[in-house]
């Protein structure tokens, strides 16, 4: 059976910088249904058109990281209406800003809906800034450039010509309890800021 249109997929790059492992997220809505026939190849064709698709963020995602960055998969995995097992695409693709030495730090995308309320905004927290790429804590205009650019590829719809897929980037609203009752929103809107944040390390998994 493959993903239904209304089903939402997560697909996410899986990189380590100076030593310190890093999941960035993104979450697509099905919204034109596949002909491939099962969740594993559409999961498959998923990563391919997030990684290869001129039109995707993967790429802008490379130009804003430093070369320090160093990706090590990008994943696939369906979380609505039902959680799939999760499908990767090893890749060792790097970052291409320059060299990065506190491997703490990230430069900010926030990302929003056309709804209001704190549950209609999110971020991404891009792993590492370059040495070179601020002044004070204080975001640089070429980073900010590159910034902009992986907003705005991040709020593009994703179309695969060979399968028919269509992916449309959404906030996706985990409910725990219930997780047929979680929902997602359309993302209309990305912001980058000025200000350099901290990258805040969890807990789970370490030492694996």
């Amino acid at each position: 059976m493959a993903i239904p249109v209304g089903g939402v997929i997560k697909l996410a790059i899986n990189g380590r910088i100076n030593g310190q492992q890093t999941v960035t997220t993104f979450y697509y809505r099905v919204s034109g249904g596949s002909t491939l026939g099962t969740v594993v190849e559409d999961l498959d064709a998923a990563i391919d058109m997030f990684v290869t698709a001129a039109a995707a963020p993967y790429g802008a995602f490379l130009a804003a990281v430093p070369v320090d960055w160093t990706n090590e998969f990008v994943s696939g995995q369906e979380v609505l209406p039902v959680l799939s097992v999760a499908r990767k695409l090893p890749l060792v693709d790097v970052g291409t800003r320059g060299a990065s030495t506190t491997p703490n730090l990230s430069a900010v995308v926030t990302k929003g809906t056309d709804l209001g309320g704190r549950s209609q905004i999110g971020s991404w927290h891009l792993p590492g800034v370059a040495n070179g790429d601020q002044v004070g804590g204080i975001v640089d205009n070429a980073l900010l450039g590159a910034m902009s650019a992986f907003g705005s590829r991040s709020l593009n719809v994703l179309t695969d010509v060979a399968s028919g897929m269509i992916l449309e980037p959404v906030l996706f609203h985990r409910n725990a309890a219930n997780p047929l009752a979680s929902t997602f929103t359309k993302l209309t809107r990305t912001i980058p800021q000025d200000t350099i944040r901290v990258m805040r390390r969890r807990t789970v998994g370490v030492g694996k």
